[in-house]
């Protein structure tokens, strides 16, 4: 059988555990390196389970995975989360340049390699303004952006431009790298603190000789960065920060397979409710068919060269049809299991095109609407949605659902890494 490992950093992400039985359905056999403390980490559905340490720093991690790449042997790393993503870009990077030569094996670096697409598109499927910028270049509508270095540049464009504006920082993750922006005051904290942010992931942060010298905001996230166990992961952000004109749209995903930049397959999803509001993960959706999505996806995953799971966040405009591109979530979204659902089956797809088999042909998608769990419960557990549509409850998933339940009524998620 089709193996495959399912690596995640982070603990709390509530859409990665539902992905192994879809998976295992598929016909793969699946194994996840995660922290003990993790959602993942629960699920019935899993052939192998590899606990990651939770406390160690980068390079330590790197052997963690070295380890259990060579345990494994699979044919596909799957990232659970964009910190995991990061961190596997990062050890491509510095394994193509000779860094990591050592550390990592070459059978292990090259099944890393074929699970990302291209390396030098890498930039472009995880920082946000390197995505629109292709998005742009192929033609595909974005919103109206400029890139920041400082608060009067920002002024400047959102009185051009009109209230609200979102801040987005080069990477980020459930809605926390935005910040919506509705008046001056507004806008200067978020700018000032993102540029702060971003000092502390710049190259020539870690060639600071004395830190005492620096910024107290700055040497805090210095600080941080260093000790951080994921520091091989941080972003090296070029750019400055983008500010884009709020689009007061439907917000929407178009979730797909993929290999070698080629969809295998893939659908849309409307976000009918996303909690927290405005930027934040999708409780509801409603699939739907939308050829424009499709074809802009279909672009971008060629350019990207990309290999496995993707979705692509779209908001379309009031009054038309027009889906604008707003990023790239280059792991699998929180709707991917429900692939077969919805109708094109993603997992399906993926096994038979890493098994060399043409995938059969997608049949239509099946619009319909489906409360996510446990998202949409935490939003409001009144809500009319969890009566009146799908409801997708892991009940044959004692564990993993006891885990979601348990935390829901204290309200908080599990503690990162272990911690």
């Amino acid at each position: 059988m089709t193996r495959v490992l399912i690596f995640a950093l982070e603990s709390h992400w509530v859409g990665i555990p539902r992905l192994p039985k879809a998976l295992r359905e598929a016909g793969f056999e699946v194994a996840a390196l995660c922290p003990r403390s993790s959602y993942l980490s629960l699920t019935r559905f899993l052939d192998q389970r590899f606990d990651l340490e939770s406390t160690r720093p980068g390079m330590a991690l790197l052997g963690e995975l070295a380890r259990t790449l060579a345990d494994w042997e699979p044919r596909l790393v799957v990232p659970g989360d964009d910190a995991t993503v990061a961190f596997l870009h990062r050890v491509c990077e510095r394994w193509l340049d000779g860094r990591l030569r050592e550390a990592l094996p070459e059978p292990a670096a090259r099944v890393l390699l074929a699970s990302l697409g291209d390396p030098e598109r890498h930039d472009e499927t995880l920082n946000k303004s390197a995505s629109q910028r292709a998005a742009a270049e192929l033609g595909v509508p974005v919103p109206p952006q400029t890139a920041v270095r400082d608060v009067a540049s920002a002024l400047d464009f959102a009185l051009r431009v009109g209230w609200p504006v979102v801040l987005k920082r080069p990477f980020g993750t459930g809605g926390a790298g935005l910040t919506l922006c509705h008046d001056e005051p507004g806008l200067m904290r978020a700018v000032e603190e993102a540029l702060v942010r971003g000092a502390a992931h710049h190259p020539l942060v870690g060639a600071i000789p004395d830190l005492a010298r620096a910024p107290r905001q700055v040497k805090r996230y210095v600080r941080h960065l260093l000790e951080d166990p994921q520091a091989l992961a941080a972003p090296q952000p070029q750019d400055g920060v983008s500010l884009q004109r709020f689009l007061d749209g439907t917000p929407a995903m178009y979730a797909l397979a993929a290999l070698e930049g080629r969809i295998l397959a893939g659908f849309a999803a409307l976000k009918v409710r996303v909690h927290p509001p405005v930027t934040g993960p999708s409780s509801v959706v409603r699939f739907f068919d939308h050829v424009g999505m499709a074809a802009t996806a279909a672009a971008l995953i060629r350019r990207f060269r990309f290999n496995g799971f993707a979705s692509l966040d779209f908001v379309i405009e009031p009054g038309s049809d027009r889906a604008v591109f707003l990023e790239c979530n280059a792991r699998p979204s929180p709707v991917s299991h429900l692939g077969a659902l919805a109708g094109p089956d993603l997992c399906r797809a993926l096994h038979d095109g890493l098994e060399g088999r043409e995938p059969a042909p997608s049949p239509p998608v099946r619009e319909q609407t489906v409360a996510l769990y446990p998202q949409e419960m935490r939003r409001d557990p009144q809500s009319p949605f969890l009566r009146e549509c799908l409801h997708d409850v892991p009940e044959d998933d004692p564990e993993l659902l006891e885990a979601f339940r348990r935390q829901g009524e204290q309200g908080n998620p599990p503690p990162r890494d272990g911690r």
